[in-house]
């Protein structure tokens, strides 16, 4: 007597390809991680404390955890001005990857690197004021002005707009005083 059996075998998907990561401050209004080409993923945000993230996968067999939370959105700490999430795949058939996010705060720096000129002069910072010393017989002085952070901008007071990081302008020296704004990169303002 002989009987046939038929074994059917499935293979198991290895499949641990994100399609997309998608951040914000906010549950409802997520919007996508920018892919790096060392393969992180990037995303700047506003100055807040958490942020939420949930991950899309090429997969509906694989699953998902960051930071070790299973769920579908997952509220984050963001304790510091740049900080990383892990996040891990498992596939189907237990392979894992690991992939990292990195999440980082708009800057609030509003300070100057730099202030120098053409002509040879000396620069003293106090508090938030700065003194420029030059040659008595110069009337006219090239100021060139850099902010600290590359995403903050300058301007002077009498000015309406806010130019880049760096801005140079002739000063007549004949005016004791000068006021200047430095505007950061999340919109807070400094004058000097």
């Amino acid at each position: 007597t002989s009987q046939t059996y038929s074994l059917e075998v499935e293979q198991l998907e290895a499949n641990t390809n994100i399609t997309s990561i998608l951040v914000g401050k906010e549950e409802l209004s997520l919007e996508e991680a920018t892919l790096q080409e060392d393969g992180t993923y990037y995303y700047k945000l506003d100055r807040v404390d958490e942020a939420y993230v949930t991950v899309n996968l090429e997969s509906e067999k694989s699953t998902v955890s960051v930071e070790g939370n299973t769920e579908t959105v997952v509220k984050v700490e963001l304790p510091e001005d740049k900080n990383k999430v892990t996040i891990e795949v498992i596939a189907e058939d237990e392979t894992t990857k690991e992939y990292t996010l990195v999440i980082e705060k708009e800057s609030n720096d509003t300070t100057v690197k730099s202030i120098t000129s053409t002509e040879q002069i000396e620069v003293e910072k106090n508090e938030e004021n700065y003194v420029v010393y030059c040659d008595e017989d110069i009337t006219n002085l090239n100021l060139t002005i850099e902010t600290n952070h590359e995403q903050a901008s300058v301007k002077l007071a009498d000015e309406e707009d806010y130019e880049g990081n760096i801005i140079t302008r002739n000063i007549d020296i004949s005016e004791d005083m000068l006021a200047m704004n430095v505007k950061a990169e999340s919109g807070n303002e400094n004058s000097y």
